[in-house]
Order: C-alpha cells, then structure tokens, then sequence
C-alpha cells in the first residue's frame, strides 16, 4: 500500500525503493564476536535510554516474571550484558530525562492504584529511586521535552482525559494540563521539525485522518494535519543524523514497508523491506548519534540490528541473540 504525505502547506513526497532483508552480518575484520551470551525473558518489554550518559543507549529489558537484564552498547555495534536489575511486577515502564542531567530516567508506571517511581540513571550504572504518583488507566503514555527546556514531559493519553505533565526545573511535575483529545490515535513522540522541541504524531491506523501537533516553548502546540494510509508499526527515530526524527512504518509479516525521511519541507518516503515477524524497537547503540532499529524476535526466532546511515540507508549489525 502506497503512503502518502499530505500538508496544509506544503507537500513533498519522493519514492525510491530500498530492500534490506534481515540477516547475518559480517564487519571488515570478519566474523562479528558474539557479545551477549545470555537470552532475555519471552514476556520482555525493552526500554532503551542512556542511562549512565556514556552517549550509548542500553537495552533495558524489563520484565514481570524475571530479572531485568541490561545491555549496554558498544562503539563497534555490539552490546555488553551488565549487572542484571530487579524492577518488580506489574509495570508499564517507560523512558525520558526528567530531571534534565542529560542521563535517561525510568518511570516505573503502574495502571490504575499500584505505587509508581522513577530511576534516575547514574553514571555508575546504579539508579537513584524517588516515589511518584500517577492514578488512572492510559492508553498510552508519551514523554517528551515539548518545550525544549532539556526535562521531559509526560502526555497521558486517553481519549476524553488526556492531561500533560511539565517536568520543572526544581524536581518533579506541575500540576496536569488537560488536553483535548478526544480521539482514539496510536500516537508517538518526536521532533519532526528539528526544533528541539518535541511533536506528538496523532496517528489512526487505516484511512482515517492523522495530525502532527508540533511542540512550542509555552508548552502549546501548533496543529497540523497528515494523511498516512496503512495500518503499520511506527519506528520514530533519528536515522540519518539530521536531528529530525523520521519514522519507519513497519508492517509484520508480508507487505511494503517505508521510512518516511523528515525534511525542511515535510517528509521524504523510501521503500523498504524488513521480512520477519518481529517486535521492533528504537534506539542509538553505538553512539554515532544516529538511531538504529533492534528487530527483536521473542523466543527462538533470530535477532537483528540495522544501524542507521547518514545516507538514508541502513547496515546490519553484529549477530546476536536475544
């Protein structure tokens, strides 16, 4: 299924077509060192973040039922397994800077009454643990740095009840700001613009329509709308380096895939092809400040890495397995 790009303003669409198909790869010394020795839990949910500020993301893989192990990446596109954590049951964590240190943070969300906190990422690997309170059920949560201050926000998101939070400079979160939202979306978080400000893409699967609300220093947002036909996994990150994030539509199994390249004038679409049922996820393993795919297969099902290139392609990581 063809997607397509549509502005209020502006309209820029160009198609080329990319296939990289998941599979072993090999770096120019030879055969890729098996770095990660140990398989993580099938009921995993994997946060990335740079937890520790070495300017690489690891892989926290949170879960239920386990231990929590963690993987740091490497320069050479491999990863390092640390010190596993223990996070507890009952979760549905998710990642930002929220006290603006420049080192990622989790927040330990539990639905509906269950105690949350927040891990601040250190620089020993360890986390500094302080109690917050977020009541309610969401359909999704999503942080991001909406006014560009350096701290992350939080938009929690349900359909007739969505309210931001501002991250303040003192520690901690003002008082909600209630947003209308009443809408069913799948919505996601970046900085289309490069702005340095954070944008939240409403998106509805299938022909319904979509819109970016593009993120402003007094915490508003500037609406737009965009069209995207397909029902797809979005991908949102950084793949080219530009500081834009792009977003890679993935759709599981058989059937086109695209990133959607973000431009000065809107979005470029490139065809690609990703073969495989996975569970992917974003995020920047090597440091060369541009984002990679991790296309995570639970259980035995072979795992890969696609690292992204400054020339809108991608190339495949080390082998490993999760």
């Amino acid at each position: 299924m063809r997607k397509t790009v549509k502005w209020v303003l502006v309209a820029l669409v160009g198609i080329t077509v990319t296939t990289i198909a998941p599979a072993r790869a090999q770096d120019e010394a030879g055969t890729p060192e098996v770095v990660v020795p140990a398989d993580v839990p099938t009921d995993a949910r994997p946060l990335t973040g740079d937890f520790n500020g070495t300017g690489r993301d690891t892989i926290f893989w949170y879960s239920s039922t386990s231990v929590d192990r963690r993987w740091q990446g490497k320069p050479d596109s491999s990863f390092a397994e640390m010190e596993p954590s223990l996070a507890g049951a009952d979760y549905a964590p998710f990642t930002g800077d929220f006290n603006g240190d420049r080192r990622s943070d989790i927040f330990l969300y539990g639905p509906g009454a269950r105690t949350d906190a927040i891990w601040y990422g250190r620089t020993d690997n360890a986390y500094d643990q302080m109690p917050a309170t977020q009541v309610g059920n969401f359909n999704a949560v999503l942080p991001g740095d909406f006014n560009g201050d350096g701290r992350t926000d939080i938009v929690w998101y349900k359909p007739g009840a969505t309210v931001l939070w501002r991250a303040l400079a003192t520690g901690g979160f003002a008082a909600p700001t209630s947003l209308g939202v009443t809408n069913p979306y799948k919505p996601f978080v970046g900085d289309f613009n490069g702005d340095r400000r954070d944008d939240i893409f409403w998106y509805r699967p299938g022909p319904d329509a979509d819109q970016i609300w593009y993120g402003k220093a007094d915490f508003g947002f500037t609406r737009a709308a965009i069209e995207v036909g397909g029902t797809y996994v979005p991908l949102a990150g950084d793949y080219d380096g530009d500081e834009r994030t792009d977003v890679f539509w993935y759709k599981a199994g058989p059937g086109q895939d695209y990133t959607w390249f973000s431009t000065t004038a809107g979005f470029r679409s490139v065809k690609f092809t990703a073969a495989g049922q996975y569970k992917p996820f974003v995020g920047e393993f090597n440091g060369d400040q541009r984002s990679d795919i991790f296309w995570w297969g639970p259980g035995a099902a072979r795992d890969v890495t696609w690292f992204g290139l400054a020339n809108r392609l991608f190339r495949a990581g080390p082998d490993i397995s999760a």
